[in-house]
C-alpha cells in the first residue's frame, strides 16, 4: 500500500484518537501530521491492514500522550482559561451527534476505549495492544462505559419494544 492510500484511508482513523486525547482540533492535526512523518520515515513493510491499523493507533496514542505531558500543553491551558469559547464550534465533526457528545464527555480511560471499539471498528485484542493494556481490561472500561453512556442518555434512547 503506498503512502497517499494509507494517509487517504487513515487520517480519519489517526485524527480522531489524536482528538479524544487532546480535545483541540489544531492540536490534533499536528498529531496527524507527526504520526504521518513517522509512517512515511518507517521503512518495514506491514503483513497486513490489521497491524498497519493497530500500529497507527498505538503511535497515536503514544504521541497524544507525549503532547498531554508535554510543557506546550501545559502552557495552552494556562492560556485557554483567559479566553472565552466561542459562540460556535468551528471544529465540530459532519457525524456530530447527541450520542458523539455523550462519549466524549466520558472519562479519558472510558471515551478512548468507546471510540476505538465503535468510530473506529477496532477489536479488544487491537485496542489493548494499543492502550497497553489488558484485553480484560479493555472489556471492563467497555462494560463501564456502556453504562455510564446509558445514564446520560437515559431519556432520550430508552425505547420500549
Amino acid at each position: 500500500m503506498t503512502f497517499e492510500n494509507v494517509l487517504m484511508s487513515y487520517n480519519k482513523f489517526v485524527f480522531r484518537i489524536a482528538y479524544t486525547y487532546t480535545g483541540n482540533y489544531a492540536e490534533a492535526e499536528d498529531i496527524l501530521q507527526d504520526v504521518f512523518i513517522k509512517f512515511y520515515k518507517h521503512n518495514k513493510p506491514f503483513e497486513c491492514e490489521e497491524k498497519l491499523k493497530g500500529w497507527l493507533a498505538k503511535v497515536t496514542v503514544n504521541m497524544s500522550k507525549n503532547y498531554l505531558r508535554s510543557f506546550r500543553f501545559k502552557k495552552n491551558q494556562e492560556m485557554d482559561e483567559n479566553i472565552p469559547e466561542p459562540v460556535q464550534n468551528p471544529n465540530k465533526f459532519e457525524d456530530e451527534t447527541d450520542v458523539y457528545q455523550a462519549v466524549l464527555e466520558l472519562p479519558a480511560k472510558y471515551r478512548h476505549v468507546i471510540m476505538l471499539f465503535y468510530y473506529e471498528d477496532m477489536t479488544i485484542t487491537q485496542i489493548a495492544n494499543a492502550l497497553n493494556y489488558k484485553e480484560a481490561t479493555i472489556k471492563t472500561h467497555l462494560f463501564r462505559a456502556r453504562d455510564m453512556l446509558k445514564v446520560k442518555l437515559k431519556g432520550e434512547y430508552d425505547y420500549e419494544i
